[in-house]
């Protein structure tokens, strides 16, 4: 398939959408020629795609200088393939700059391929040219092995920063941190609801979740659910209640259950929401 064929098809999948792309508020035109991509955006992507491993960006970025050095091409020439990579990575950062859009930096999550491709072809041919014929398999061996330590370190840390973030209440979304994509399971959590009397026998409140996860599922689900605010009322009138929260130690701080007169326990995590069963007093005796 050619590159023209590539842009056609394209096209023709993003025009059942057309308006919803590009009425998007992240793809409007703010300031022509903005600084913000040089200052900020471009740099913040790459050190996330990066995440502090060094070695990878020094290997990244000399391999890929080097290898335009002249006649580098004589025994490994993927000069076309580096070309075209080298350009669909910085094209984007381009356009941005010129028509001033300011759109958050996930977006690019698309360019690890490209970023991976590229790594490859360059990181091979300096192998090729630098390394003796009888030890190149065993450095490209050694790189496999570094890379694939370090990304096993990467992930334990990201599991660790994640954790915290949401223990502390905190929000990240970048490349490398995606609160909104860790551990999120609504579907789990109105199963839950759903097989233990949720919305028939125990009413359900929602303290706090995005606009659309949690809302979106019970509604999908038939579950009615109320504000959080509601809570005295409902204790009141039924003993026990279920709470959705992302922050649960708000709910069972000693202070909140003596003044709203009741106990709570977690009986369901399966991600960064949690069920919490409160009942009053009363029902807990």
């Amino acid at each position: 398939m050619s590159a023209a064929d590539g842009v056609i098809l394209a096209v023709l999948c993003y025009l059942p959408i057309y308006k919803q792309v590009t009425g998007n508020e992240y793809v409007k035109s703010i300031a022509p020629l903005s600084s913000h991509v040089v200052s900020d955006l471009f740099p913040n992507v790459f050190s996330e795609f990066l995440s502090g491993r060094v070695v990878l960006a020094a290997l990244f970025l000399t391999s890929t200088i080097i290898y335009f050095f002249p006649g580098f091409q004589k025994k490994y020439n993927a000069k076309s393939l580096v070309i075209m990579l080298v350009l669909q990575v910085l094209t984007p950062f381009a356009l941005i700059y010129t028509r001033g859009e300011q759109p958050p930096d996930r977006i690019f999550v698309y360019l690890t391929p490209l970023l991976c491709i590229l790594l490859a072809a360059t990181l091979v041919a300096c192998i090729y040219r630098f390394v003796p014929a009888g030890l190149q398999w065993a450095a490209l061996s050694a790189f496999v092995v570094y890379k694939t330590g370090v990304h096993q370190e990467l992930l334990f840390k990201l599991r660790q920063q994640m954790e915290t973030y949401v223990e502390h209440e905190a929000r990240r979304q970048n490349l490398y941190c995606n609160y909104y994509q860790y551990k999120f399971f609504p579907l789990e959590e109105v199963h839950y609801l759903r097989n233990n009397g949720g919305g028939d026998k125990i009413p359900v409140l929602l303290k706090d979740s995005e606009p659309h996860d949690i809302p979106d599922y019970l509604n999908a689900s038939g579950i009615p659910y109320y504000k959080f605010d509601s809570l005295d009322y409902y204790l009141n009138s039924n003993r026990q209640v279920y709470a959705l929260t992302r922050f649960p130690s708000q709910i069972m701080d000693s202070t909140f259950l003596r003044q709203h007169n009741c106990t709570a326990e977690e009986v369901f995590k399966p991600g960064y929401h949690h069920v919490l069963k409160i009942s009053s007093f009363k029902e807990a005796m």
